[in-house]
């Protein structure tokens, strides 16, 4: 729901912005909205309302820009606003963004392959910074400080059909596709057995629900979690780059369908150091570099 806040206040800071232009007022208002916009368009969740409203917001702060140089040469005294908004502007930016592909240490960042198979999804989670993956706010859990959550979206650039979905896991697109091993490697952990819950419900004793852990051969262990029960794969079975081993449910501490997946350092078959104590690292995802906001297109849309 709060993204349909964010949408409708967007058009709002339009309005007001068009309104300070006509009636030739210096652009102090505008100078703010612009900033506002901005920040919106990097760190807001799209897939709720639709991946356009990015688009029409990036849009919109390139014509705030236009109006905040244009204001700085009719009024000297919105010059140092307007320089202002560009500056914070240029930090949110590079602050939102760049900072995602900065990577720590002398180690090259692991490549998998997309976990999932013909569609275009939306990175709801992910990335180095806080503000683009709530997994980072988590202290106790450092095997997941760098994990991203996946949905699917419509051509409409909607995680769900439904303007509103409901409690049913079936509103959303993503539910029950079809899972990939990303890597080749052994099947080392694993849980089966618990139910999807409704949208909005949460499993807090279950964190991770039902979920498969491959041991790669790269030697990195990757988690693939809140899936449906009835998962293909076996414990110690081989499994190959493409193979499918489950399908994107509900189950754990989830609150809408997603898949979850995040990578530990070395193959690790403990449980409470696989999902929570180990050492979580960066990956790529077919040479992408994925965080909050990404697309990733795989196969057919």
């Amino acid at each position: 729901m709060i993204s349909y806040v964010i949408a409708s206040l967007t058009a709002v800071l339009l309005w007001r912005s068009l309104r300070e232009t006509w009636l030739r007022l210096p652009p102090f208002e505008t100078a703010i909205n612009a900033v506002v916009i901005c920040f919106f368009a990097i760190f807001q969740r799209h897939d709720e309302t639709s991946l356009f409203l990015r688009y029409f917001q990036i849009a919109l702060l390139c014509a705030m820009i236009l109006l905040l140089v244009r204001g700085m040469m009719r009024h000297r005294a919105a010059r140092l606003s307007a320089l202002a908004s560009i500056m914070a502007i240029t930090l949110i930016v590079v602050f939102g963004v760049a900072g995602n592909h900065l990577t720590t240490g002398t180690e090259a960042v692991p490549n998998l392959s997309s976990p999932l198979r013909n569609g275009t999804y939306y990175v709801v989670q992910g990335g180095n910074n806080p503000l683009l993956n709530a997994h980072r706010f988590s202290a106790r859990a450092t095997a997941q400080r760098y994990a991203m959550d996946f949905t699917k979206l419509s051509g409409l650039g909607r995680h769900s059909a439904s303007f509103l979905p409901g409690q049913d896991p079936s509103d959303y697109l993503i539910y029950n596709e079809p899972v990939h091993a990303p890597c080749d490697g052994s099947v080392i952990s694993m849980a089966d057995g618990f139910a999807d819950l409704p949208a909005g419900q949460t499993d807090s004793q279950n964190p991770a629900g039902n979920y498969v852990a491959i041991g790669c051969d790269i030697g990195v262990t990757v988690v693939l979690a809140h899936l449906r029960t009835g998962i293909g794969a076996k414990l110690g079975e081989r499994v190959r780059v493409g193979q499918a081993v489950g399908r994107v449910g509900n189950s754990g501490n989830s609150t809408e369908p997603h898949l979850h997946m995040h990578l530990v350092s070395g193959i690790v078959r403990n449980e409470r150091e696989l999902l929570f104590l180990g050492n979580g690292i960066v990956v790529t995802v077919d040479g992408e570099t994925l965080y909050r906001g990404r697309t990733l297109v795989v196969g057919s849309p």
